[in-house]
């Protein structure tokens, strides 16, 4: 019997033209009213936020730069207070590494994180920061942020779910945490059929994770046992760095990560401040052709 072939045809017609109707002069007046409410309701909540001489006057009771100080609470906007109760609260011994902390963080960040979840990361943190490069331990042991979840307090609760025999072993081989999540944590893909990231604390309690969670999972176990670790910027595939180098995780090993040589790019920037640092995904990106 001889197949047919058959063939669709769809005529997609575009509709016809029409123009917009004008809007009655009535329909105009109550949509400037509208626009004026929004507008009040976003200036009156605006207004409340902290302006340069309150936050000049707080970095100079505390002892910061001024200028620091004002540029990250104006960055934060409506959760300044929290921002503010973080370097009140901050111990001395600790405050050298602050404004890098938050300089970690993202805009979005500064807006909506507790001062408490802050707090956790940096202080239990603090005990790696002469162990290593100072950039490394600020961007991958320091930074709370590892990729598009909701940052949590995970670096206290990680220290205190593991015994300190296991975490000393993980310090001298990093790959151990891998292997134990391997043993510990069920993947399934299809329960978290929104793709929402799950906090490295949920993972552990549930014991159960999707793959991109338990990526996350990896490098937050990671940093918090000082170790500096983070998601490949452009493949996403989680790393930790060990004896000078980056070192790929796999968990699939159907598919074990590539072994061939590796290039380098280096891009320079003339202007490297906070205000100016070109951001992944942000500014610039890579792609493999």
């Amino acid at each position: 019997m001889q197949e047919k072939n058959i063939q669709n045809f769809f005529d997609l017609v575009p509709p016809v033209e029409r123009s917009i109707e004008e809007a009655s002069e009535q329909g105009r007046k109550e949509n400037d009213f509208r626009f004026k409410q929004e507008d009040s309701l976003r200036n009156a909540y605006r207004a409340t936020f902290i302006d340069s001489v309150a936050a000049c006057a707080f970095a100079a009771k505390e002892k910061y730069n001024a200028d620091t100080t004002w540029m990250f609470l104006k960055k934060s906007q409506g959760n300044w207070k929290e921002i503010q109760k973080f370097l009140k609260e901050t111990p001395g011994n600790q405050r050298g590494y602050v404004f890098p902390f938050l300089a970690s963080l993202s805009e979005k960040d500064l807006r909506d994180t507790p001062s408490g979840f802050l707090a956790d990361h940096l202080q239990n943190a603090m005990d790696y920061s002469t162990a290593m490069d100072e950039e490394i331990f600020t961007t991958d042991v320091l930074c709370p942020r590892i990729d598009y979840e909701i940052i949590t307090p995970y670096k206290s609760f990680i220290r205190n779910y593991f015994d300190s025999n296991f975490i000393n072993d993980c310090q001298k081989n990093p790959a151990n945490i891998s292997s134990w999540i391997l043993q510990n944590i069920a993947i399934n893909n299809k329960a978290n059929y929104g793709n929402t990231p799950i906090s490295p604390i949920g993972v552990l309690k549930l014991g159960l994770s999707d793959k991109s969670s338990r990526n996350i999972l990896f490098v937050a176990i990671c940093r918090s046992m000082g170790i500096p670790a983070r998601l490949e910027p452009a493949t996403k595939v989680p790393q930790y760095y060990h004896a000078g180098q980056w070192n790929d995780v796999s968990f699939e090993a159907e598919k074990p990560v590539s072994t061939n040589p590796k290039g380098k790019i280096i891009l320079s920037n003339s202007n490297n401040t906070a205000e100016t640092s070109p951001v992944y995904t942000q500014h610039y990106t890579l792609s493999q052709i």
